[in-house]
């Protein structure tokens, strides 16, 4: 089932086309100051890559959760085109650099989110268009994120992304920081 919800079904909050632009360009900028935080090795500047980043990733994650609301593509070549969209430059990188996949933290960064989206979208989908539905699920989901992310000694965080490695890397970025968020 693709296309826009009929008539009568909630619709999702979207951006007017002026607060669309102004999210591209702000997206632009960041990307150009991450780069340039990076390249100049600009330590001064790392609260603000951090909330930079964090925006970033809510921007990115808006738009998918946006595209699986109105076109309900959920199928396995939609999840395979975004993975080689988000990661294709990153893998040569790792292979040609010989640098492990965390030294580029923004790519696992955002195909970890949009998996969550995709599963926070595609779960009981029939829900998305009910007047509580997709609010309850966002919530249940900010729960299971705080209780892998945030609640003690469970060790779940680590099951989950022990394979990304835990020693620090030779970037000043070190192992999983920026899973952390700010």
């Amino acid at each position: 089932m693709t296309g826009t919800p009929e008539a009568g079904q909630p619709q999702p909050p979207s951006l007017t086309p002026e607060q669309e632009l102004q999210m591209r360009n702000a997206m632009f900028m960041m990307q150009f100051l991450f780069l340039a935080y990076h390249y100049w090795k600009a330590e001064f500047a790392y609260q603000d890559i951090r909330c930079y980043i964090t925006c970033h990733l809510w921007m990115t994650g808006y738009g998918n959760m946006q595209f699986f609301f109105a076109k309900r593509d959920f199928s396995f070549l939609r999840v395979l085109q975004m993975l080689w969209r988000m990661n294709f430059f990153c893998f040569f990188l790792c292979l040609t650099m010989d640098n492990p996949y965390l030294v580029y933290y923004i790519c696992p960064l955002h195909t970890f989110f949009f998996f969550i989206t995709y599963l926070l979208m595609g779960v009981m989908q029939s829900e998305n268009l009910t007047k509580w539905g997709l609010s309850a699920k966002i919530v249940i989901l900010a729960v299971l994120l705080w209780i892998v992310y945030d609640v003690p000694n469970t060790g779940i965080f680590h099951v989950m992304f022990g394979w990304l490695g835990t020693t620090p890397t030779q970037a000043s970025i070190g192992s999983h920081r920026h899973w952390y968020g700010l």
